[in-house]
């Protein structure tokens, strides 16, 4: 049996691009969704919900990850690989894929484009119609939300965010736990732990 780790609206998604990767099969393989809460809420799909910690290791084929935040990510899914639990990598078929590695874990939703030679760390998420340029490196657990486009011989950091239809140009180095606003337009590099919005993106001091 494989489980979709995550409960949230993002696992929906996940699960109807999972099996749009593996085929009609694998929903017949498909024991549930796993949450952090002991007693977790109904699942918008009418699907079976888990507390995360009440199932057998043993018995879990693989996971697919359901979570978008990359600080959940980070915190949760080492956890299950200590267990000896693997990843599933999960490309959809319309992905324009030219790249040089995906790293295990990672989500590629539908209509991504990744330019040649980039690398994808694994646990990232790619939401749709995002692009990746040539030679780019998307560290782990980083998260691309819908429409973001990363310009060529750029590096995303580890668990770094991007928000919706936000741009970083060529050659531009984002630190690790970035935060990037959406529609941001991201043209100098960013160090680790900012948090960065506006066209051109700029530093946000919360208060």
């Amino acid at each position: 049996m494989w489980y979709i780790l995550g409960n949230g609206p993002f696992s929906s998604e996940v699960f109807d691009w999972t099996i749009d990767s593996l085929g009609a099969d694998a929903k017949s393989q498909f024991g549930g969704f796993l949450s952090e809460e002991k007693t977790p809420s109904a699942h918008p799909t009418g699907l079976p919900v888990f507390w995360e910690n009440s199932i057998d290791i043993s018995q879990v084929d693989f996971l697919v990850n359901g979570i978008s935040d990359p600080e959940i990510k980070a915190k949760v899914m080492p956890k299950f690989v200590q267990q000896g639990v693997s990843f599933k990598r999960v490309v959809h078929p319309s992905v324009i894929y030219k790249g040089k590695s995906i790293g295990e874990g990672a989500v590629i939703c539908p209509n991504v484009t990744i330019g040649a030679h980039a690398v994808i760390g694994a646990y990232t998420t790619i939401n749709y119609q995002s692009g990746i340029g040539h030679d780019t490196v998307l560290g782990e657990f980083a998260t691309l939300s819908p429409n973001v486009q990363i310009g060529g011989r750029s590096y995303i950091g580890r668990a770094s965010f991007i928000g919706i239809s936000a741009t970083v140009i060529d050659n531009i180095m984002v630190g690790k736990n970035v935060r990037i606003y959406s529609g941001a337009v991201v043209m100098a590099q960013v160090r680790d732990n900012r948090i960065v919005g506006g066209n051109p993106a700029r530093r946000i001091q919360l208060t």
